[in-house]
């Protein structure tokens, strides 16, 4: 009798030993699974740094400083492009798996066409890593994987009906903030504008170290001017913006060198105490089809933007709505005391 209890009591101590074993494996599976579609990251305040690269290769580098966020630490980050980034790392979760037939197609496509994601927190640890890929055939979703991982899922913010690739873009020009020239009105020294269409509209504002300004036509000679509407001007340089960057990819890019080779139809050149300038000169953009002149007769040139090339290195759009304040005539200065 005793030798019974004491294989019965061998048997349940082994059946509870492979219990626990069993248990223990099947939950460690299920974390490690887990792990691999935990894409979220809800504390985005602990993000001290973000890389986005491609194959092409373009890579960028976000760095957060007592500043703000920064392009390669050298230049402002486009504050709107960064909130919807930090909320796609807060919001973004797996939508569903991706069939087993299309990992290997989706993970082959990730390897050459995709984009690499690294977030490291303040301390320069790594928060997460994965790689970004093509959209889901009803573009509402983005695969994605982990670095690592063993398969590849389709990611997406609930609610959001659209997909999550455009998000991760890695040229750094699309990245920078898109103000022009960002100069304190009050470190300004002198603006030049000369159009080449209109010479008589040009005119150039210098200003002296005592904050005393003097307005000068295209030949150079002194003018009266009104100084409320001087100082006005003065302060627009701070926030002006252009429309958009034009980037490699873009189509127009290839025409960058004969478009900033031919005669501008406005050319700006500030200058400030310090020693700081930037010059942009703005160029015709060939109408499209929709652009018809009063008489229903198609246009030359698109009426509402120019290229513009700014000697920073950017090529992008601007606006005549959004650089109206700017790109106003000598005539708007002139006073109109007797």
């Amino acid at each position: 009798m005793k030798k019974v209890w004491l294989w019965l009591s061998i048997v349940i101590v082994l059946a509870i030993v492979a219990w626990w074993l069993m248990n223990r494996d099947q939950g460690k599976s299920f974390s490690d699974q887990k792990s691999n579609y935990a894409f979220t990251i809800e504390d985005t305040a602990s993000i001290g740094k973000v890389i986005i690269k491609d194959k092409t290769p373009l890579e960028v580098t976000l760095i957060r400083t007592n500043k703000g966020w920064m392009v390669d630490g050298e230049y402002p980050v486009r504050g709107d492009a960064m909130e919807v980034l930090m909320e796609t790392f807060a919001r973004m979760s797996m939508r569903n798996f991706a069939p087993q037939s299309t990992h290997e197609l989706i993970m082959r496509r990730m390897a050459t066409q995709g984009r690499e994601v690294i977030v490291l927190d303040r301390e320069g640890n790594e928060i997460k890593h994965f790689f970004v890929g093509e959209n889901t055939p009803d573009d509402l979703g983005t695969y994605m994987m982990m670095e690592g991982g063993d398969q590849p899922y389709a990611v997406h913010i609930q609610g959001f009906n659209g997909f999550l690739s455009t998000r991760f873009f890695p040229d750094p020009i699309l990245w920078r903030d898109r103000t022009i020239w960002g100069y304190d009105n009050q470190k300004i020294d002198s603006v030049s504008v000369t159009y080449s269409q209109s010479p008589e509209s040009s005119f150039r504002i210098k200003v002296d170290e005592d904050g005393n300004a003097r307005l000068f036509d295209i030949r150079g000679t002194s003018i009266p001017f009104d100084t409320t509407k001087v100082r006005m001007y003065l302060g627009i340089f701070r926030t002006l913006k252009f429309e958009g960057a034009i980037v490699e990819s873009d189509k127009v890019w290839n025409k960058k060198d004969s478009i900033s080779g031919s005669v501008p139809v406005v050319d700006m050149y500030v200058h400030t105490f310090d020693g700081r300038s930037k010059r942009l000169t703005g160029h015709h953009v060939p109408a499209g089809p929709e652009h018809l002149g009063p008489d229903d007769q198609p246009l030359k040139w698109d009426p509402d933007r120019l290229y513009a090339v700014i000697d920073d290195g950017r090529f992008v759009l601007i606006q005549y709505f959004g650089m109206q304040n700017a790109l106003v005539a000598k005539q708007h200065f002139m006073s109109t005391k007797g």
